[in-house]
């Protein structure tokens, strides 16, 4: 229940810091998939799709097994992709507003890039404790 409740109140975060920026900062209205790269709309739609059974199957058969660090690595990720596309099927588009470097961004994208950061240092982290 815990990580159920703290993946919506991930959403939450997300989808109320789009709401202040969109009210009192320029946004980047993204109509491009991941990274911006251009897609015909029904092919992203089929990406997202793929992208979101196979992480559904890989979590569900694997969950048990989960370590508390690759739990919460998942539910980043799985945050952060369900706020963005949400966003996307309601608006059209994705708000970014974090400029960094040459890109804009979103603090679901940073969910999902934590995520991903955890995923790849999580033998590291293992041996650490």
């Amino acid at each position: 229940m815990f990580y159920v409740l703290f993946g919506l109140g991930l959403i939450f975060l997300d989808q109320l810091s789009k709401y202040i920026a969109a009210h009192q900062a320029a946004i980047f209205r993204n109509y491009n998939f991941a990274f911006s790269v251009a897609l015909p709309v029904w092919l992203m739609y089929i990406y997202y799709f793929l992208i979101l059974a196979v992480i559904g199957w890989y979590v569900r058969s694997r969950y048990r097994i989960f370590s508390g660090p690759e739990k919460i690595a998942w539910i980043l990720i799985s945050a952060g992709a369900l706020s963005n596309i949400g966003e996307r099927l309601t608006l059209g588009y994705v708000r970014d507003f974090i400029y960094f470097g040459s890109g804009v961004f979103n603090i679901a994208d940073f969910f999902i890039l934590l995520g991903i950061a955890l995923l790849l240092f999580r033998p590291k982290i293992a041996k650490s404790i």
